[in-house]
């Protein structure tokens, strides 16, 4: 029996984030008819405290029922929890979202993001921000010595449960075996990695599974908030637990590196479309998280007898990078011309996926040919650095300092053609070009790399959502950073702290699916990632990290960024 000794305190909380403006759309489809008009499902931030009594080292996870984490939001948490006397600092906070995209918008200040809103609503964002303080702070109250096991395990095929979308783009990874389009549910990582927490008198307290699948079991024809699948298996593992008298157990499943891995495998006809399990995607959903949660539930039994005793220690650290010009490692896969650049969208963003289709999804077939011929203009240009950054990206739209931004890379944002559509979004748009945002980054520019030590389990915090290639990537870099001091766990957890869009390998960058063409940073994003952790881990072991938190990122009053 892999016994933990009381060497910990933890506690859990869990608050409400059910809350949206009237008239916005949700965040997460993009789609102007994707208008919350009610609720189907209470949203909730679940938070895990733990404290190192060795240290007094103190580290608080909250997974939130939201499409993202915002930076404004983030800032907002952390001035109300890291208050004098709560034994957190801004190194010890990591906020996560479960990525459903039913949650609600209006709670980032960057103009992109606002945009599917449109627009940003002070009482969402104060709401969600007290929601979250409130979990964190009965995560808190709840501290008490305790016992805590790591324990993973690869879910079987049997379970319909995560298919990868982007299958080209995989299929060029050369440590990849290219697979087929029947079988694209080989090409995704299937492990979910669980943290059974229980006290010292042997009291179940609560459950982290991290298990990588989008949230988007439910589509952009819903109008109401939901959690999507992950929001179903936390409520059905906590009423698991409260049937057998744990009435305070709180369950958090949370993302590991979901940027190409849906829930969506069948093709529906009739509503033209990938679906689930069900046409109807409220059974989809409850039924996707019916199965993670039977698996955690498993994972989370046998982890006192067959994972791994978390005895400590605990140490946290943040830090802030300012992406707009950053250099890979040569070990990374870096060359002497790499680095980032100006943050862009592809065009094949505007394409969509077949789980939701975008404005240009009818063309969706020509993007191959747009990604070859702008290979070839790059080609022509070898000492251009912008275009050895972006790569083969053909252009959309530039999200870089508002007013410098361009449209396929030649028509400037601020065009007349802007006043011809009459659409919300539209008048958002041009309303913003009288705002601040047309002196400000349209995207997040300092973005957080966290990085969190629990025992033999590390945890790193990304604002991106990696590919499955790409989070195995960086699980290996910091492996290797982490070797030889007790590290046998690592999870790459997407969605947290901010959102700066996707992350792909720089070979399936270069094919310039959806993911490629989101991967904003340019081609060499991977690397300079897999530079940065191994850095930041190099930083945590000599005992230095948490002298600074990096490139301190702005903070724009929400006032400037409503919709007028």
């Amino acid at each position: 029996m892999n016994e933990a000794s009381t060497t910990l305190r933890a506690g859990f909380g869990r608050a409400s984030l059910t809350v949206f403006e009237p008239g916005m759309c949700m965040f997460g489809w993009g789609h102007p008819g994707n208008v919350c008009e009610g609720v189907a499902t209470e949203l909730y931030a679940r938070a895990m405290a733990v404290e190192d009594p060795a240290s007094g080292r103190r580290f608080v996870y909250v997974c939130c029922d939201l499409g993202m984490i915002s930076e404004s939001l983030r800032q907002a948490v952390v001035r109300r929890v890291c208050a004098p006397g709560s034994g957190l600092t801004e190194h010890d906070v990591m906020l996560t979202a479960t990525h459903t995209h039913s949650g609600p918008s209006g709670f980032s200040t960057y103009f992109f993001y606002a945009l599917s809103g449109p627009g940003v609503s002070p009482r969402v964002h104060d709401a969600l921000a007290d929601g979250v303080a409130a979990a964190v702070r009965a995560a808190l109250a709840a501290l008490r010595p305790a016992r805590a096991w790591v324990h993973a395990g690869w879910i079987p095929a049997t379970e319909a449960l995560s298919f990868n979308r982007s299958i080209e783009a995989y299929n060029c990874n050369e440590d990849a075996m290219p697979v087929s389009w029947e079988r694209r549910d080989e090409a995704v990582d299937r492990t979910m990695t669980v943290l059974r927490v229980d006290d010292e008198a042997g009291v179940p307290l609560g459950l982290v599974s991290w298990f990588p699948v989008h949230g988007t079991s439910v589509h952009s024809d819903y109008q109401r908030l939901h959690g999507d699948n992950k929001g179903c298996a936390a409520r059905a593992c906590e009423a698991w637990a409260r049937e057998r008298g744990h009435a305070g157990f709180v369950a958090l499943f949370a993302q590991e590196s979901a940027g190409d891995v849906t829930p969506n495998y069948r093709w529906s006809r009739s509503r033209g479309r990938m679906i689930g399990r069900y046409q109807h995607d409220e059974e989809s959903a409850a039924a996707h998280g019916d199965a993670q949660s039977r698996h955690a539930r498993a994972l989370w039994s046998a982890a006192r007898e067959d994972g791994e005793a978390v005895r400590g220690p605990v140490t946290t650290a943040i830090r802030y990078r300012d992406f707009l010009s950053l250099t890979p490692d040569a070990r990374f896969g870096g060359t002497v011309d790499a680095r980032t650049s100006a943050p862009r969208l592809g065009v094949a963003f505007a394409a969509g996926t077949l789980e939701g289709a975008g404005p240009l999804f009818p063309a969706r077939r020509a993007m191959p040919l747009l990604t070859r011929v702008r290979a070839r203009v790059v080609r022509g240009f070898p000492g251009d650095p912008w275009r050895v950054s972006q790569g083969n990206k053909f252009p959309f739209w530039d999200l870089g300092e508002g007013g410098a931004n361009k449209v396929l890379g030649v028509i400037p944002v601020m065009n007349p053609t802007v006043h011809l559509v009459r659409t919300r979004s539209a008048g958002y748009y041009r309303d913003a070009m009288d705002w601040p945002f047309a002196r400000r980054s349209w995207v997040p520019r300092y973005l957080p790399l966290q990085v969190v030590r629990f025992g033999p389990l590390v945890l790193a915090g990304l604002p991106i959502e990696p590919t499955t290639v790409a989070g195995r990537r960086m699980r290996a870099a910091l492996a290797d950073a982490w070797a030889g001091d007790g590290v046998t766990r690592v999870v790459i957890n997407g969605y947290a702290n901010a959102y700066c869009s996707y992350l792909t390998t720089p070979e399936e960058y270069d094919a310039q699916r959806y993911e490629g063409a989101s991967t904003l940073y340019g081609r060499w994003s991977l690397p300079v990632y897999c530079t940065e952790l191994a850095g930041l881990t190099r930083e945590m072991r000599a005992g230095r990290a948490q002298a600074s938190v990096g490139d301190t990122p702005p903070v724009y009053p929400l006032e400037s960024c409503k919709a007028g």
